[in-house]
């Protein structure tokens, strides 16, 4: 018979790994993407032990709002974004932030219920050929988040998206906003 496969995770081993890589780092925000169960090893588990971390990246909502309900309020990036209203009303609730990808998304955070602001990162397809705006099609999706910014090849953020001038608190930052 063929024994089980398992892997422990030893939490202090994860928070020496944060540490390091903020001491390699010491200027950079850190954020822990732990999308998927924390590639299957406890989502809640792996957040609890990452706590000190600037951000989380999960790629769904239901994953951001396991966090909220084990009382993780750490700022958490939408890796999927959010694909209807429900979702939309969900991740602005929890304070999530959002990746968009695709031009529907954008049409669907003009839909956000009045008064909701959200954190956006604007993704750019760099050659996989997966998700994100290629070329033109980046210049034109971040004019219409926020037509009044000035374009810059950065990774960004603009909240809220709305059109007119963009807000006193639209930042452009490298590293990324956490």
């Amino acid at each position: 018979m063929t024994p089980m496969v398992s892997a422990t995770v030893d939490s202090g081993a994860l928070r020496h790994n944060l540490n390091v890589v903020r001491q390699w780092a010491p200027k950079s925000r850190v954020m822990a993407v732990i999308k998927a169960n924390a590639y299957g090893h406890g989502l809640v588990a792996v957040a609890r032990a990452l706590e000190s971390t600037d951000a989380f990246a999960v790629a769904r909502v239901d994953e951001g709002l396991t966090l909220r309900l084990a009382g993780i309020s750490t700022p958490t990036v939408l890796l999927e974004g959010v694909f209807d209203r429900e979702q939309l009303d969900a991740a602005a609730g929890a304070n999530f932030e959002l990746v968009v990808h695709t031009p529907e998304q954008i049409e669907l955070l003009r839909t956000a219920a009045a008064g909701a602001r959200f954190k956006v990162w604007l993704k750019l397809d760099s050659g996989m050929n997966r998700l994100g705006f290629k070329g033109a099609a980046f210049g034109a999706a971040h004019a219409a988040i926020c037509p009044n910014c000035p374009p810059r090849p950065n990774n960004w953020r603009c909240s809220p998206p709305r059109p007119g001038p963009c807000p006193a608190n639209a930042v452009w930052r490298i590293p990324p906003p956490c």
